[in-house]
């Protein structure tokens, strides 16, 4: 039960801060002082980084806590997990089809007027994401474009805490099943800045943890989870490079290309540094 409440409280720690970087706290002021695209870049680089440097940060102080020896196999990367990053692609595009098809009428979407007639604000997330990209010129295309690419892999000290961590420690206590609904509900809870989108980032958080919970790796996740929500973006930004909008059906193809692009080239990256431990 201890070391139950001791991640718990980490878990806390790390939410409360979360919030604070993560940019919804300051975005209103970027909005009253620039004009949209301005506000938009700024919250984006501003939000990015201070992220980074906080979950960077907190990966540091744990690290130093549990007096890791070997980073990689204390948060199970060791070695790219293939078949689980097509595996969480793959349960990734069969919830995005069946949100279309009928889970964001008649549950998702109800559950988030619900929340919103509470008062719970939060962005979109999924597809309609892209509904949150102002109209861009085409230098800030370019420019947003190649810190995106840069920094496509936000998400990835995220998905060490959450996964390699949170959900691997719980798995000692609880066992693998519960520890995969407790990790996908926690991590789900501590986007305190997003509640609005609770419900259905549970699902997307339930995928991830199912595929660590199969796999015993973090490496699909990590790399799957990032480049998910950098292609939602990159899909509505790239083409505002040559000053055009793509309706949603061509933005949704463009999103799935980005995807598995950028998925295989991150593969490709791995094999030819041969980061693979023996």
């Amino acid at each position: 039960m201890n070391k139950f409440i001791k991640l718990i409280v980490l878990v806390f720690l790390w939410a409360i801060v979360w919030y604070f970087v993560h940019g919804e706290i300051y975005e209103q002021f970027l909005n009253s002082q620039f004009d949209s695209s301005t506000a938009f870049i700024l919250f984006i680089v501003i939000s990015f980084v201070s992220v980074v440097v906080f979950q960077i940060a907190f990966l540091a102080f744990i690290i130093k806590k549990e007096k890791v020896k070997s980073f990689r196999s204390f948060f199970k990367i060791e070695t790219l997990d293939i078949k689980g990053i097509w595996l969480c692609l793959g349960l990734g595009l069969i919830m995005q089809v069946i949100n279309a098809a009928f889970l964001f009428k008649l549950l998702l979407e109800p559950a988030r007027n619900f929340l919103i007639s509470l008062g719970i604000s939060g962005q979109k997330i999924g597809l309609g994401s892209g509904e949150m990209v102002p109209l861009l010129s085409s230098s800030q295309a370019i420019f947003l474009t190649v810190f995106l690419l840069l920094f496509w892999w936000v998400e990835i000290p995220e998905e060490l805490f959450f996964r390699g961590y949170i959900q691997n420690k719980l798995q000692d206590i609880v066992g693998k099943n519960i520890a995969m609904f407790l990790s996908a509900l926690i991590w789900d809870i501590s986007h305190l800045w997003g509640l609005i989108n609770i419900l259905e980032r549970f699902f997307y958080g339930l995928i991830y943890a199912l595929v660590f919970r199969s796999r015993q790796n973090t490496t699909a996740p990590m790399i799957v989870h990032p480049i998910g929500n950098r292609s939602l973006l990159l899909a509505v930004i790239i083409p505002q490079i040559w000053g055009r909008k793509l309706d949603t059906v061509p933005t949704m193809l463009f999103t799935l290309f980005l995807y598995i692009t950028l998925i295989l080239l991150v593969i490709i990256g791995w094999r030819i540094l041969k980061l693979d431990r023996k």
